[in-house]
Order: C-alpha cells, then sequence, then structure tokens
C-alpha cells in the first residue's frame, strides 16, 4: 500500500508542491539488467545530434523513431504523413541479428545530455525490450527507454 505525503511551498513568485510517497517500491532491477542484451558503443554527440534531427519531425500524433541496427550501421527512420519523412544513417560496431524498434527520440536526447562520457553503450535486445544506457567508463548513471509499440 503506497501512502501520499503533500507539502507546498510558497513566496512571492513561485509555488512548489511536493508529493511524497510511502511504501514499496517495484523491483526495478530485472529492468535493468543488461547481461542478456547487446552492448554498442556510441559517439554519444553524433548520436544525440542524429537524434535531434529526426526529432523534428514528431509531432503530438507521431512521436517514435523506428531505430534499425543492422550490419554494422544505424538506420534511424522518422515518418509523419504531416510533415514528412526522414532516414538517417551512423556506422556502428554491430554484427548480430537485426534489430527493429520504436522509440521516442526526445528521450535519448534527454538521458544523453546527462552523460559525462564521449562514448555511451547502448544495450538493446529486442523490438519489445528497453533501451538501457550506460556510459562507457562509468556505471554509476542507468539510463532506461522504454520501447514503443511498432504498428
Amino acid at each position: 500500500m503506497i501512502q501520499s505525503l503533500k507539502e507546498n511551498f510558497q513566496n512571492k513568485n513561485e509555488s512548489i508542491m511536493i508529493k511524497l510517497l510511502e511504501g514499496e517500491y517495484p523491483d526495478y532491477k530485472p529492468v535493468i539488467n543488461h547481461e542478456n542484451m547487446i552492448p554498442i558503443e556510441m559517439d554519444k554527440v553524433m548520436f544525440s545530434t542524429l537524434m535531434k534531427r529526426v526529432s523534428i519531425l514528431t509531432s503530438d500524433d507521431y512521436k517514435s523513431v523506428i531505430l534499425n541496427f543492422k550490419d554494422n550501421e544505424l538506420l534511424v527512420t522518422i515518418t509523419n504523413p504531416e510533415i514528412g519523412e526522414s532516414k538517417e544513417q551512423m556506422m556502428i560496431s554491430f554484427s548480430d541479428e537485426e534489430i527493429k524498434s520504436a522509440f521516442n527520440p526526445r528521450y535519448f536526447i534527454d538521458a544523453l545530455s546527462v552523460f559525462e562520457d564521449s562514448i555511451v553503450v547502448l544495450n538493446v535486445k529486442d523490438n519489445k525490450s528497453p533501451c538501457i544506457i550506460r556510459g562507457l567508463n562509468d556505471d554509476k548513471l542507468i539510463c532506461v527507454i522504454m520501447a514503443m509499440h511498432i504498428s
């Protein structure tokens, strides 16, 4: 049973409301377990820039991009009938079976902005599993980005 406690703080120009939750926190360890996932090293700035470019075509109705990992390349595709289509390619070290999954690019942009390493590791598994991002030399920060359903 989760209980909550609300606190409000106000000053002349600002108001902050904090809701503290009490209770049993869900077991998150299975979600961040990356042992059976494929690690892919990526240049953080290059990948972030790519995601920023394709995110221009997102809208309220079309929020996802398709990430297609295959044969040492990442192909990122977005199709928005209202605006247009974009395909961006990035060379990566990937030789496993093809993985095609949909994600919201804004989540990658936000996550990548907090890593200090210039190289990040994307851990992928299949089209339904989350993408787990870690720094190459820093295990203190882990970002989990949930996959979206491809229709």
